[in-house]
C-alpha cells in the first residue's frame, strides 16, 4: 500500500496541472463565447448606427420638403385669406351700390317721363301720318 500511495503521491503534481489545465481551458472557452457575443453586439450597434444615420440625412431631407410644403401652404393660405377679404368687402358695398344706381336709374327714369311729356306731335311727322290720315 505505501508503493500504492508514493505512487499516487508522485502524480499528483501532474493531476494538479491537469485539473489546471482542464480548468484554464474551461475558462478560455467561456471567454472566447462571451467575446463573441460582445462582438455580435458591437456588429449590431454599428448596424443600428449606420440605419439611424442614413435614416436621420432621409429626416433631414424629410423636414426640409415638409417645411417648402408649409412655405407654399402658408402663402397660398395667405392669397386666399386677401381674395376672401376683398370679396366681403365687395359684399359690403353691394347694397350701397345697388341704392345709388337704383337712384341713378329712377332719375334717368323721371327725366325719360318729363321728356316724354314735353314732347309734342310735329305736324306732319310719321307718328301724326299714321294715325289721321292714310298714307298716299
Amino acid at each position: 500500500m505505501l508503493f500504492q500511495a508514493a505512487h499516487l503521491e508522485s502524480h499528483q503534481l501532474q493531476y494538479q496541472k491537469a485539473i489546471q489545465c482542464l480548468a484554464d481551458r474551461a475558462a478560455h472557452a467561456r471567454l472566447k463565447e462571451e467575446m463573441l457575443h460582445v462582438k455580435h453586439a458591437v456588429n449590431e450597434k454599428h448596424k443600428s448606427i449606420g440605419t439611424l444615420q442614413s435614416s436621420g440625412i432621409e429626416l433631414e431631407q424629410k423636414i426640409s420638403d415638409l417645411s417648402a410644403k408649409r412655405e407654399a401652404l402658408l402663402a397660398e393660405l395667405k392669397e386666399v385669406e386677401e381674395a376672401l377679404t376683398h370679396t366681403k368687402q365687395e359684399e359690403n358695398q353691394l347694397p350701397d351700390i345697388l341704392k345709388n344706381l337704383q337712384q341713378e336709374r329712377d332719375a334717368q327714369a323721371r327725366m325719360a317721363l318729363q321728356m316724354k311729356k314735353k314732347l309734342k306731335p310735329v305736324e306732319g311727322s310719321a307718328d301724326v301720318l299714321r294715325a289721321d290720315r292714310p298714307i298716299r
